[in-house]
């Protein structure tokens, strides 16, 4: 059971994330789409975390999100550190690195995760582009 929790979670959260967090609220910088995914994720607002990912992956964002956030408790984000490795006006890609706390069926799993999420800006909005590895 503790084997399959944690495959959950971490498809949850590469699909939650990697189905990457962010895009449709974001502020000025990629650095905004990638904190309101997290909020957005920490809510289990599947929707709102759908918005922050570009429109070809949105669906399967929202999906995989409702789906996680029906076997989740709670999910906490902390330690969020962002870097932009790069950035032009329309692509970017930041450096992420965070600790979450996931809690499911009695048990809560703490992890450490650190990925690379490319950003496209559409119509103005930084939008994830691919689900987190």
């Amino acid at each position: 059971m503790k084997s399959r929790f944690k495959l959950i979670l971490v498809t949850v959260l590469a699909a939650l994330m990697g189905l990457t967090l962010i895009g449709c609220g974001g502020g000025p910088g990629p650095e905004a789409t990638i904190e309101g995914a997290m909020k957005a994720l920490e809510a289990k607002d599947a929707d709102k975390l759908g918005s922050y990912f570009t429109e070809d992956i949105r669906g399967e964002v929202v999906f995989g999100a409702e789906t996680a956030f029906e076997l989740f408790d709670e999910i906490d984000v902390s330690n969020l550190k962002m870097k932009v490795v790069s950035q032009t006006e329309e692509e970017a890609s930041v450096e992420v690195e965070y600790d979450y706390e996931v809690t499911a069926f009695g048990q809560t799993n703490k992890d450490h995760q650190s990925n690379t999420i490319d950003l496209v800006k559409v119509d103005g909005k930084w939008l994830i582009t691919e689900p987190f590895e």
